[in-house]
Parts: structure tokens; C-alpha cells; sequence
């Protein structure tokens, strides 16, 4: 009968160690994908940074384009008006370069504009996924 009630104790001291052990377990499993979580969240917004400023700088390049191609068109038209048509010629060839470079920076941009916008939705979900757990 001793024996009996001390295989008992035992075996519900084994079930209890093993339940400890599997809370922890799942309790550690759970840390670990908080922290994997948390890592992408910081390497998102990181990458939000870097993204941002690009956007910035990209930015101030068209504007500082434009102005050019505005002091460009300036000059053409009073080399024109001083009938000096081969340097308003040239002038003209300088503008096209710019408005060129223009559009590059617009697509730039644009690709730039869509990689943020991706960027914050998956930092959006990441947030949300965090706050569920």
C-alpha cells in the first residue's frame, strides 16, 4: 500500500515537473518570437530612416533642378532676344539635360515614395502583432 501511494506521489510529481517544463518552454518560445518581433520593428523603422531621408534629398535635387531650369530658360530667352541663337541653342540643350535628370528623380522618388508606404504597413503589422501577444 506504501508503495502504491509512493508510485502515485511520484508520478504526480513527474506530471507536474513535465507541465513546469512545457510552460516554460512555450513561455520561452513566446519570448523568443516577442524578440524576433521586436528586432524586425527596429530594423523597419531604421529602414523608414534611411528611406525618409532619401526622400529629402531627392527632394531638394528636383527643387534645386527646377530653379536651374528656370534661371536656364531665363537665359535663352534673352540669348534669343539678342538674336544670339546658337547659345540659346546651347541653352536650350542644357534644359533638356536638366528636365531629363528631372524625370529621373521623379521616378526616384516615386519608387522611394512606394518602398515607405510598404515599409509602414509592415511596421504597422508588426506593431499590431506585438500588441496581440
Amino acid at each position: 500500500m506504501f508503495r502504491v501511494k509512493l508510485l502515485t506521489l511520484l508520478k504526480c510529481a513527474v506530471l507536474a515537473s513535465s507541465q513546469v517544463f512545457r510552460s516554460r518552454l512555450q513561455f520561452d518560445q513566446t519570448q523568443q518570437h516577442l524578440n524576433i518581433n521586436n528586432e524586425q520593428i527596429l530594423l523597419i523603422k531604421h529602414e523608414l530612416d534611411y528611406i525618409s531621408a532619401c526622400i529629402a534629398k531627392l527632394k531638394y535635387r528636383s527643387k534645386l533642378i527646377t530653379e536651374s531650369i528656370t534661371v536656364q530658360e531665363q537665359l535663352a530667352i534673352a540669348a534669343l532676344s539678342q538674336g544670339k541663337d546658337s547659345s540659346a541653342y546651347t541653352i536650350a540643350e542644357i534644359i533638356a539635360a536638366k528636365e531629363n535628370e528631372q524625370s529621373c528623380l521623379t521616378k526616384q522618388l516615386t519608387i522611394m515614395q512606394a518602398s515607405q508606404l510598404k515599409l509602414t504597413q509592415r511596421l504597422s503589422l508588426y506593431m499590431k502583432h506585438r500588441l496581440e501577444t
